[in-house]
């Protein structure tokens, strides 16, 4: 049975503990994404290693099954009030908790069975109604493409949720098209030399509006491409929300 509204840091009679849910929600989508990298890029490759690795994951993925990228481990320090914790017990020792049995698998296709065993417990823990509570997007960027005399121009007309790193807790969105969008308020040494870098997002709002050129229309396909991943990624964590790809308006280009 899942976990009724009132059973974590909800008041009975009171609107739900939005942030609660989120966090739940989060850890959901993060564990989806895993399951999903694991199952299209290295199970469906015969050449892929067989042991199960977490840098390896971090590396091509920008997360792994350790509690740094878990949504739920950064809002409830020391597991207290954690609502996993509170049905399975806590993940480095409850006997319920089957997070352990993902982190001692040894190949990946254990890795795989059992992290969707224990996606199965994550879901547990909402309602039906619960995830109908948090209905908007996570987060959505919208970058507008200017054509110059001199040549296109872009910069970001829409950045929601402004904090400084993205809601998946990384500084850094990693797109297919090997685009990574960096949040944070400046860059690193070793980020700055990256060609593939777009930096979208500041903590102040005047970051936001800076003006750049366009390399080239090769590298404008890239930047759509990673645009659109992200609010596919954004949209993933909230569900519901769909959004107009590619709009053209005269001279101005949005990409959303």
């Amino acid at each position: 049975m899942a976990i009724g509204i009132n059973r974590y840091n909800f008041k009975k009679g009171a609107t739900a503990d939005e942030k609660t849910v989120q966090a739940v929600k989060e850890s959901i989508a993060h564990w989806e994404r895993m399951i999903d990298w694991v199952s299209t890029v290295v199970l469906s490759n015969e050449n892929s290693p067989k042991n199960a690795d977490s840098i390896t994951m971090e590396y091509n993925l920008g997360e792994n099954w350790t509690g740094e990228d878990c949504s739920l481990c950064k809002n409830f320090k020391k597991c207290v009030g954690c609502p996993l914790e509170e049905k399975y017990g806590r993940c480095d020792w409850g006997s319920r908790n089957l997070w352990k049995s993902v982190q001692n698998s040894w190949t990946w296709q254990e890795w795989y069975d059992n992290a969707k065993l224990f996606l199965g417990q994550l879901k547990s823990l909402l309602t039906d109604e619960e995830r109908k509570i948090i209905d908007r997007p996570v987060g959505k960027l919208v970058i507008e493409v200017l054509q110059m005399k001199w040549g296109k121009t872009w910069r970001v007309k829409e950045q929601t949720c402004r904090v400084d790193a993205f809601n998946n807790g990384k500084n850094c969105f990693r797109a297919s098209s090997g685009f990574k969008l960096y949040s944070g308020q400046f860059p690193s040494n070793d980020i700055l030399e990256d060609a593939n870098l777009v930096f979208v997002r500041g903590q102040a709002h005047e970051f936001d509006n800076d003006v750049h050129s366009v390399v080239s229309e090769g590298w404008l396909s890239k930047l759509r491409v990673a645009v659109k991943e992200y609010n596919e990624y954004q949209r993933k964590l909230a569900g519901g929300n769909v959004y107009s790809y590619g709009n053209l308006q005269g001279d101005v280009e949005i990409i959303q």
